[in-house]
């Protein structure tokens, strides 16, 4: 139930300028892009650049290397700083902002909740006690993440505080790659990461988009859309419980999947994310206010299955 490129879309796409395709593996996800351009050698090294910004960028937002400006703020104690580069601070402008929109419904700081439900690392949830759950969320909240951008600087309020980006640094990554793309004037392309975040750049020659499928938990393409110079993505829970409503501490529970569209790789991530937690009542509501972002929830209910869909385009 993942975005991906439609292959009988694929095949009705006459590749002119044939398509140069290229991989790589960071953020523990197979990254893929595909550039319209005759000229190979050059698109190469523009790929190659490309993934060089990806992985500098990794680097700066892992959670889980001991060196990166994420686990250097979740080290800090209440009144200590830790300077960050701009890759990192431009995610974090990022997230605050989808987190004020979404009314904290995508939080990058829910880390202390996702432990207090699968503690040590297991895959599988254990409900944790009121206790436990009431101390992870007192952790909980941007309101706790001070941020001077004047200094390139992040600093906490409360002992605890955890921040993982990994739910808008694949969509940011794709961003990064983009910026180094058309730096190379190479804007004629397609990027994703493990298919679950796709950011559409301009159109090849004579089409109107890069087409994009939308399937289904069995294999099957309920749609597919076309997109140029706009970003999907989308969250599910069909693996397990692993998304977890902040404002509550509790799993998000109501849809087996979202997918979003918007401006961004980091906009469309974050959000993919917030309608998984956000009440269709609130999505509307988001969409309606926010006209540049699409919506696409897959909602089961006593074992049938309905599409809703907001500022969603035709296909």
């Amino acid at each position: 139930m993942e975005p991906k490129l439609d292959p009988e879309a694929a095949k009705q796409v006459s590749e002119t300028p044939p398509r140069q395709r290229f991989a790589h593996v960071a953020m523990n996800a197979r990254f893929e892009m595909t550039i319209a351009c005759d000229r190979a050698e050059f698109a190469r090294q523009a790929s190659q650049a490309a993934f060089h910004e990806l992985t500098q960028t990794e680097e700066s937002l892992t959670y889980f290397s001991p060196a990166s400006d994420i686990s250097r703020i979740n080290r800090l104690q209440p009144g200590e700083w830790a300077r960050i580069d701009e890759r990192t601070m431009a995610c974090l402008q990022v997230a605050a902002r989808i987190h004020r929109e979404t009314d904290g419904a995508f939080d990058p700081t829910i880390r202390g909740i996702l432990e207090a439900w699968k503690p040590r690392g297991r895959k599988e949830t254990v409900e944790p006690t009121p206790e436990t759950l009431a101390a992870a969320r007192e952790r909980t909240g941007m309101h706790l993440v001070v941020v001077d951008e004047d200094r390139y600087a992040v600093g906490v309020k409360v002992k605890g505080v955890k921040l993982d980006l990994g739910a808008i640094g694949k969509g940011f990554g794709l961003d990064r790659m983009g910026e180094v793309l058309r730096e190379w004037e190479l804007d004629r392309a397609m990027c994703h990461g493990a298919w679950s975040t796709a950011l559409a750049l301009k159109a090849p020659l004579d089409q109107a988009g890069w087409p994009m499928a939308i399937g289904d938990s069995d294999g099957t393409t309920m749609e597919t859309v076309c997109l140029a110079g706009r970003a999907i993505s989308r969250s599910g829970q069909e693996f397990g419980t692993h998304i977890f409503d902040p404002r509550t501490g509790r799993p998000a529970d109501g849809k087996v999947g979202a997918w979003s569209i918007a401006t961004t790789g980091a906009e469309a991530d974050a959000l993919s994310t917030a309608f998984l937690v956000m009440s269709v009542e609130e999505i509307e509501a988001y969409c309606a206010k926010h006209r540049g972002h699409g919506a696409l929830l897959l909602i089961e209910k006593d074992k049938e299955r309905k599409i809703l869909r907001f500022n969603w385009p035709t296909t």
